[in-house]
């Protein structure tokens, strides 16, 4: 398998606050007022963006269908008048509550194109873990088209400062892709130093089954790429995490509380959520 690591320090990222808003963001998701299948939001709104469509809320087997404006890209013009909300195109996807329990919250998030994410998190009351899973296409010609499984797992549990209770060099943040022709393992590794996270990243990628051998001529230029890209990557997280950890503050206010982080949380989901759904 072809390797590329890289590390850096950053900022320590207030995860016990985090990690303590999540049960506060469910019991607040719960605690919404749904009329006629439509979300009232926390100032009284009707927002045609969020329906029930199958189920009762919040209970395990309810469908959601939720709009939102589709993200402007470079280019585009906006509507003619700001309030004209039927001219704004919009992004339509279906949630399904496939769990909600003492172990575990489920969630099945489905795109107008069929790709659908499974996220759950594993202890909810006093969340230690979180997974993601998706089958997602890939084109182009063979031997590289076809399904690629794609699993992430993240450690709560196990971040700063705790760390891991059996293995402190087992990575927090595995992020794994499966492909008939291809594989690829990333992980990330954070542990304290000083006053700051340590941050070791891993990126391993090979070749399967019958590509194994297409990859071996290309492989120096493959891990020059890697490596550069992983570098690049790398470089840009101190900024990053210093905005998220500005972001965190000004949603926590002060003091700080998981109560109200999670009520801005939702406050902000809400508020992308299109006021009225265009007719089609």
């Amino acid at each position: 398998m072809l390797r590329a690591r890289a590390g850096t320090t950053v900022s320590p990222i207030d995860v016990e606050l985090l990690i303590a808003a999540l049960p506060e963001l469910a019991r607040l998701w719960r605690g919404l007022e749904f009329h006629n299948g439509m979300v009232i939001d926390r100032r009284g709104r009707r927002r045609e963006g969020l329906r029930v469509e199958a189920g009762t809320h919040p209970h395990t087997g309810t469908r959601y269908r939720i709009v939102t404006p589709l993200p402007e890209t470079p280019g585009d013009e906006a509507p003619a008048a700001a309030e004209d909300e039927a001219a704004t195109p919009t992004h339509v996807r279906v949630v399904d509550v496939t769990a909600d329990d003492e172990e575990r919250i489920g969630l099945r998030s489905t795109e107008p194109t069929g790709v659908a994410v499974d996220v759950e998190v594993h202890r909810p009351g006093a969340p230690d873990r979180m997974t993601a899973t998706s089958v997602v296409a890939v084109g182009g010609t063979w031997p590289f088209r076809g399904p690629m499984t794609v699993d992430v797992r993240l450690d709560l549990a196990a971040l700063p400062p705790a760390g891991h209770a059996t293995d402190p060099d087992e990575p927090q943040l595995v992020v794994e892709l499966r492909h008939r022709r291809l594989r690829i393992r990333a992980t990330v590794l954070a542990a304290v130093v000083g006053d700051r996270w340590d941050l070791a990243f891993d990126l391993g990628f090979a070749g399967r089954g019958l590509a194994r051998p297409l990859f071996r001529p290309g492989t120096p230029i493959i891990g020059r790429i890697l490596r550069r890209e992983i570098r690049k990557a790398v470089g840009e997280l101190p900024g990053q995490v210093e905005a998220c950890n500005r972001e965190l503050a000004r949603l926590s206010g002060r003091p700080a509380t998981p109560t109200t982080l999670a009520a801005n949380v939702l406050d902000l989901f809400l508020a992308e959520i299109v006021e009225t759904v265009p007719s089609s």
